[in-house]
């Protein structure tokens, strides 16, 4: 038995996986750009867009500045001037500046 086509279609097999992975984190940073790009445009600071990740479906008030390694999700409604430090995680969350000391 020649197991040779086998090997060939599990090179073709991880190469296409490989291949859609590729192309679906290209997609995912393209849309992170657009909508941290879109918020810093609004007045919101982002001191690491790169490392910052805010889903569609949120509000984030003006002069609110947001650290690194910050992910704001679906519902999470950020008042005006708050600041999100480090590796905060916020889901459904309001922060609002009246909270803060």
């Amino acid at each position: 038995m020649n197991n040779s086509l086998f090997f060939v279609n599990i090179d073709v097999i991880k190469e296409r996986t490989k291949m859609d992975y590729t192309e679906k984190v290209t997609a995912f940073n393209k849309k992170k750009r657009e909508i941290n790009d879109s918020w810093i445009k609004k007045g919101v600071l982002i001191l690491d867009p790169e490392n910052t990740y805010i889903d569609e479906d949120v509000e984030i008030g003006e002069d609110s500045t947001i650290y690194p390694n910050v992910f704001i999700l679906k519902g999470s409604k950020v008042g005006k001037n708050v600041t999100i430090l480090p590796n905060s995680f916020l889901s459904n969350a309001s922060p609002a500046a009246s909270a803060l000391p």
